[in-house]
C-alpha cells in the first residue's frame, strides 16, 4: 500500500503563498474586466480554525488583515499569533471580528479586535462606543452588517432587496446615528451571500449593499463610507464586480480546516 507523508511546515507554508498569489492575480483580473483598479481590493485571510503557524505564513506572503468568528476563539489565537509575529520580527497583522458580536462579549473583543466588521444594531454600535472609551481603547473602526436573506440564524439589520423596502427608512436613522457615534469609525457596510451554489444568486444583495453605501454617503453628512466587505471563496468574483472592496477568504487560502483543531 502506498502511503503519503504528511507536508512539512515549509511545505504547508509554501502552498499558503502560492493560494495568495494566485487569489491576487485572479482578483487583479476581474477588477480589470470589471474597469476597477485593482489595487482598490484587498484580501482578508478568514482564519477560522487556521492555527496561528498558518497565520504567521500568511503574513510572510503578504496578507495584514485577519478575520476571526468567535470571541473564545479567537482571544488565544490572536495572542499566540501576535506573539509569534513578535518573536519572528514581523509586524502583528490587524485582526477583525467577522461573526456575530453578542453585547456581553463586547469588552473581551475589544481586547483582542482591532476592527468590529459586525455591527448588527444600533444597541451594539452604542455598547462598543461606550467600551472603547471605558477602556480607553482610541477609535474602534466598524463595519455596519446587512442580511439581505432573511435566514433568522444570520446577523445583520433585515433588509429587503427592493429599493422601497419599508425596512429601509429605519436601517437608515439607525446607520446615521451609529455613524454620529464617538469612539466609532464607521467606514463601510459588510453582508455575506446566501449559501448558494451558483455565485449569481449573490448578485443583487451585493449590488443593493453598494446602491445603500452610496444612499448613505449621500444622506449622512459625517458619513464617509469607503469600503464594501463582501465576497467569500465560492462568489468573490461577483463581489468584485460590483464593488467590493474587501473579499474574505478561508479555504481557498489555507484550505480544509484540520481535523481536531484547537483553534
Amino acid at each position: 500500500m502506498q502511503t503519503h507523508e504528511a507536508p512539512t511546515a515549509d511545505e504547508r507554508a509554501a502552498a499558503i503563498g502560492d493560494n495568495i498569489a494566485r487569489l491576487q492575480n485572479r482578483m487583479a483580473e476581474i477588477a480589470t474586466e470589471a474597469g476597477r483598479d485593482p489595487q482598490s481590493v484587498k484580501l482578508h485571510g478568514a482564519t477560522k480554525g487556521v492555527e496561528p503557524e498558518r497565520v504567521i505564513a500568511a503574513i510572510r506572503h503578504g496578507l495584514t488583515h485577519f478575520g476571526e468568528n468567535w470571541v473564545q476563539e479567537a482571544a488565544p489565537k490572536i495572542g499566540a499569533a501576535n506573539a509569534l509575529a513578535d518573536d519572528q520580527g514581523i509586524a502583528p497583522p490587524t485582526w477583525h471580528m467577522i461573526g456575530h458580536l453578542q453585547r456581553n462579549k463586547t469588552r473581551q473583543a475589544l481586547q483582542v479586535f482591532q476592527a468590529i466588521d459586525t455591527v448588527d444594531s444600533l444597541r451594539l454600535a452604542e455598547t462598543i462606543s461606550q467600551r472603547a472609551e471605558q477602556m480607553d481603547v482610541g477609535t474602534v473602526d466598524a463595519l455596519i452588517e446587512i442580511d439581505f436573506t432573511d435566514n433568522p440564524d444570520r446577523g445583520g439589520f433585515k433588509l429587503g432587496l427592493a429599493t422601497d423596502d419599508g425596512s429601509l427608512g429605519q436601517f437608515m436613522e439607525d446607520a446615521r446615528r451609529i455613524i454620529e457615534l464617538p469612539n466609532l469609525n464607521v467606514i463601510g457596510l459588510m453582508t455575506v451571500g446566501p449559501m448558494a451554489e451558483d455565485a449569481e444568486a449573490s448578485r443583487p444583495g451585493f449590488r443593493r449593499l453598494r446602491e445603500i453605501r452610496d444612499a448613505l454617503n449621500d444622506s449622512v453628512a459625517s458619513a464617509s463610507l469607503t469600503e464594501l466587505s463582501m465576497g467569500m471563496t465560492n462568489d468573490f468574483h461577483v463581489a468584485i464586480q460590483e464593488g467590493a472592496t474587501v473579499v474574505r477568504l478561508g479555504t481557498a487560502i489555507f484550505g480544509p480546516r484540520p481535523a481536531g483543531r484547537t483553534y
